[in-house]
């Protein structure tokens, strides 16, 4: 059973006592700009840029990821951690 609107925010309200919350901010847009120039990127992989730059602007230098061949490119700029999943 679906959880309710009640239980959703009671959860995301637990959530942000333990998590930084980042939000996306005329810095992060500003880092963006500065992320498109440095590495050129087009289509989806924006979204990827986007994340980085919302990283970078709210001071957050590592990424938790299962996909870091997508990540790569900004390596320089934060901390890739990639799980190795067995079988």
């Amino acid at each position: 059973m679906p959880l309710t609107i009640e239980e959703i925010s009671a959860e995301i309200a637990t959530l942000k006592t333990v998590f930084q919350i980042a939000d996306e901010t005329s810095a992060v847009r500003d880092k963006l700009l500065d992320l498109l120039k440095a590495f050129p990127t087009q289509g989806k992989q924006v979204h990827d840029a986007n994340l980085v730059a919302t990283m970078l602007a709210n001071g957050i230098n590592q990424l938790l990821t299962l996909n870091d061949a997508d990540f790569k490119r900004f390596s320089g700029q934060i901390h890739l951690v990639s799980p190795k999943i067995q079988p």
